[in-house]
This record gives structure tokens, sequence and C-alpha cells, in this order.
């Protein structure tokens, strides 16, 4: 069970409000089109097709080029290294993954591997976990040399090697047998690789070049999602060895061999990546796009201004200028927004007054309203929501969490119930010097003052935050949480007791909602799961950990002459870079 999470998020200095442009599923415009996924970041092609397969509106192939934005320049594009979003949305272009996540269902769909495992065509054993990958015959390197089991076995392995790995995804796929022994190893030892190879040895098999084997310590629903994350995707061991250090960075970039739909043709630091097709890759339909430049532009204005001055084709809309954009008629083709993969919360400590009583948490809930704040604080660049789990979520049931909707009366009435002499304790919510933050801290200072909650604003630095939520000092910090696969228990094990100290901020712990969370995950049969995740989230409706406000959402600019773009939770800073190879260039 993974209760690690690169995206656990204190929001506080990182929601400024440049930030904050980002979330899936909502409003498209008439150039989106629907994704039905096949090979990871192959959704079907537009339905009007020229003969040879390209979309009838295509542009010559030598105009099939776009410029996007990355944002931030990547640290790293070695897949076993990878963090940050910025750096996945090159890298998704350049490694396969044994799966990908379909951006209309959630449900993983093979990308490396032929087909995911089930009980039923004996790819999980009846052990529950013994796990038989069989991979696409024939698939290949960007070099043209055979991409086999051996090589995903390799970044599997590697992927727990924390001299490579670190902090980021170091060890995260901590089900797998031999994690815990691989986790307790010194990576200053002079034989940590190869320890931590003999760690794994027994539970990450190459068995011939098309069968990977995969022992989970103990039987997760949740394991095979590990697998659509770029630290367990192949690397060659033989690029990896040659380029020493200079892996993944932009000093040998392009000689880095990829399996991917892409290839990288240049890295120029401070500046830009740009990628173009790898001619060897199987794995998938081929990209259409014939040169991809991913620009390092972090100030959200000055992307915004490139865009309009033809020097980007897509660009994030920065929050001031939201309001202007979205009413304009002229920009209707070529604003896109959709919610992003993740919630964001305040966490309450709920083993201090007044939060240590669950109907003044459930009032407090009732008591704020969310539309208000998207509207006054985030400008309509966050979406009002109630449930802790966003609706890509497998499982996830929005309408179970009803009775924490913004409500007076009954917020009045619960809290009322909580504190019957009305002795209400004042409330503290620390914020950092960030104008949203502190924006969003007022807002709601004014908002619980309505059913006579007193509000205590303390801005501190982001250290002292943390240092006061863990010493139950603050009592609340807003924060979130942002998914890395859609299994549901990536979302519902932060509030077990065992992560306590980690991600479980407000110290929930309730051992009858640690069972029913263990049991789900155990419980591979997705008919008798659905029940249990049910009760989970009832569990949290009665009696909830967070005070929950919205889901943020991606908002992007592209020029109307760039089409085939899949709207998806699983997109990872720029809209549509999921499945780019789906994108195109129209004649204009």
């Amino acid at each position: 069970m993974n209760v690690r999470n690169r995206w656990f998020l204190l929001f506080t200095a990182l929601v400024s409000i440049a930030m904050i442009a980002a979330v899936a599923c909502g409003g498209t415009s008439s150039s989106d089109k629907t994704a039905t996924a096949s090979a990871g970041g192959g959704g079907k092609t537009p339905a009007a097709t020229s003969a040879g397969g390209a979309p009838a509106d295509m542009a010559p192939t030598d105009q099939q080029k776009l410029t996007l934005n990355a944002q931030s320049e990547p640290n790293t594009e070695d897949p076993q290294a990878v963090s940050y979003t910025y750096e996945l949305t090159v890298n998704h272009q350049l490694f396969v993954a044994l799966f990908d996540q379909d951006p209309k269902t959630s449900q993983l769909i093979p990308w490396g591997a032929a087909e995911v495992p089930t009980v039923a065509n004996g790819g999980i054993a009846a052990d529950g976990v013994t796990y038989t990958i069989k991979i696409k015959p024939g698939l290949k390197w960007s070099d043209g040399s055979p991409l086999t089991a051996t090589d995903f076995a390799y970044g599997i392995v590697r992927s727990f090697d924390l001299n490579v790995s670190g902090s980021g995804y170091g060890g995260f796929f901590t089900n797998i047998k031999g994690a815990d022994a691989a986790a307790k190893l010194d990576p200053k030892s002079a034989t940590y690789a190869a320890d931590v190879a003999a760690a794994l040895k027994d539970s990450v098999v190459a068995v011939d070049a098309t069968t990977l084997k995969l022992v989970a310590a103990t039987k997760s629903a949740s394991f095979l999602s590990n697998l659509v994350l770029a630290v367990t995707a192949p690397t060659q061991k033989a690029n990896v060895e040659a380029l020493g250090a200079n892996y993944g960075v932009a000093a040998s970039a392009a000689q880095m061999v990829t399996s991917g739909p892409f290839k990288i043709k240049e890295w120029s630091p401070k500046d830009h990546i740009t990628i173009v097709p790898n001619d060897n890759y199987n794995a998938g339909k081929k990209p259409f796009l014939q040169e991809v430049t991913f620009k390092f532009i972090d100030d959200q204005n000055q992307a915004y201004n490139a865009y309009q001055s033809g020097q980007l084709d897509e660009a994030m809309v920065p929050a001031a200028l939201y309001p202007q954009v979205s009413g304009d008629a002229s920009m209707k083709d070529q604003l896109h927004q959709e919610e992003e993969f993740g919630t964001r919360w305040i966490a309450v400590d709920v083993t201090i007054p007044p939060w240590n009583n669950k109907d003044f948490v459930i009032g407090m809930n009732q008591a704020t309203d969310r539309e208000a704040i998207s509207k006054d604080v985030y400008f309509g660049l966050r979406k009002a929501w109630t449930a802790p789990c966003p609706a890509a979520v497998v499982g996830c049931d929005p309408t179970i969490f009803k009775n924490l909707e913004y409500n007076l009366d009954a917020a009045k009435a619960s809290i009322a119930k909580a504190y019957p002499n009305g002795n209400i304790p004042e409330v503290t919510l620390e914020t950092v010097n960030d104008p949203t933050t502190k924006a969003l801290a007022t807002t709601l200072q004014s908002q619980w003052d309505k059913v006579g909650v007193k509000v205590n604003i303390v801005t501190t630095d982001q250290k002292t935050l943390r240092a006061d939520m863990k010493e139950h000092k603050a009592g609340t910090q807003i924060t979130g949480w942002g998914m890395d696969y859609a299994d549901p228990t990536d979302l519902w094990a932060i509030f077990n007791s065992s992560s306590i100290g980690g991600n479980n901020l407000g110290f929930y712990d309730r051992p009858d909602y640690d069972k029913v969370e263990a049991s789900q995950d155990a419980e591979l049969d997705p008919t008798a799961r659905k029940p249990l995740l049910t009760q989970l989230q009832q569990f949290l409706a009665a009696d909830p950990p967070v005070i929950q406000f919205a889901i943020q959402l991606r908002t992007d600019v592209l020029k109307p002459y760039v089409k085939g773009l899949v709207s998806s939770p699983f997109n990872y800073i720029i809209y549509g870079d999921q499945q780019l190879v789906d994108v195109y260039i129209a004649k204009h």
C-alpha cells in the first residue's frame, strides 16, 4: 500500500495564483475530442481521416511543428529520477510504461504490456500476489535494438536505487516483495546497487523476452497502478552505463535511447527541449507531429504574451486575465479548461479543540461557501467541490458527501450540537504571506463568522507552519492532494493512522476506517471492492478529516489550428499532453 506521493501539496506559498490554472473534465471547446484510448498515448484518431489514416484537415508534414510551454526547465529526463509535472510532460513522450490510464474511464490500459493482468486471464495467480505480465512482442528502442522484459525489470529495480531516484519517487513501489529490505540498505555502500537488485531478485523477474513476473508483498488492488508511473518505465542499461552521470540531462540528451513515440533532438539549457518522432516506436500509434518544442518560461504573463505574439502555440491563462479571456467570444476556440487530478482542502487537527468534535468539523464544512471561494478568490480557476475525491478516482461517489455542502442553517445546527453552550473555541488559521492564500484565509474568516466561529489568522513562513501543525499548535493547514494514479488507495490510504506524521496531517486515527481501507485494497474483485469503497466514503462523510473546498482547473489557450487534443485528468501540465500522439496541426 502506498502512502507517499510527490503531489502532496502544502498549499500555502505553493498556491500562488500563477499555479492555480490547471484541472480536468471541465468544459472544452469544439476542437476537443473524446478519448477512447488504446495503447498508452493512443486515443482514437479524429473521425474525418484521409485514405492514409491522417486527419483530412491535417496540414502538410513540414508544418507539423508545435511549440508548448513546460513552464520550468526539467532537472532530468531520466525516467527513474523525474518527479515534477514539468519533467513528466516531456518524459511521457519519451518512455513507454507497462500501462497507461484511459482518460474517459480511469481504467488501466496496456501500453508496453500486451494486456492488463487479471485473475480471469491468468495474469494474477491464485495466491493473489504473483503477477505475470506479457510484454508486446517485437518492441524496439529508438536505436532499433530489442526492448524486452529484461529492460522493464531493470527499470523497476533501478527505481529503488535512491542514488538515482532520490526523494521524488524513490522506492515508491512499496508493496512489491523485497521493497522493505531495499529501503533499509545504505545508499553510501559500495555494493548498494547490487544489494538493491539482490533484495528484489525473486520479485522482479524477466522470465523470457516477453514475460515479466512481479511478486507483491501482500494482496493489493492498487499494485498494478504503480506501473503507469514513469519511475517504473524501462531504461536501456547499456545507454545508462555509457552516458553515466550525463544520462537524462542536457549534456547528453540527444544520445538518450528512448522507447516512447518521441526522442530528444536537442536540449538547450534555460531555453527549450525539442523532441522528434522515434521512427522505431511500435508500442502504439505513431505521432502526427514531426517536432515538438517545450519552452521554459516560468512567468505566466510572459508566456501569455509570447502566445499572443505567435511565439508559442499554447500557454496557461494568467488568473488576472481569465475573466477577460473567458468572456471574449473570439477566444472560444482557443480556451481549454479541465479538472486536474487532485483536490484542495483544509487539513484539521482532530486531536485538539474544536476540531476533535466531528459535529463541529461537519458544521465547518457546511459553513464553507465553495462557490464564493471559486469566484472571489480564484477567479473561476478552481471548481467548487465538496468530496475529498476527484471524480476520476475509481469508485468516487461525490453524492455521498452532500451532507457537507454549503448550508448555513445546517452548519449552525451542527455547531450547536457540538457546542450547545455556545462556548466555541477560537480557530487559528495559519497562512504564509502569499496574496492568494491570504485572500482564501480572510474569505474563510468572514464565512465562518456567520456561524459564530471566530478565526485568528496568523501569517508565518512555510517551515513554521508545518512545524506548528506537527506540534498541535495551529490546528489547520491549507493543503490538498494530487493523485499519482486513479486507483482509490492512492487517496484513501492517506487517512490511515499509519500515515500520521507523513501525509495524514490532521492525526486522523480511526481503527474502523483503517480496517475498511485495508480490506478494500486487498480485494482484487472489482465488484466485491465497490461496496467497501462506498463504506469508506460514508465513513468520511460522517466523520470528515478535512474541509474540502475545490478542485484545481487547468486552463490553457491553444491556437485554433492545434487539433486532436484529448481532455484528460491525467494530463501533466499542458492540456492534451498525456496523448500528444493524437495532436496535429490543421491547415490554416
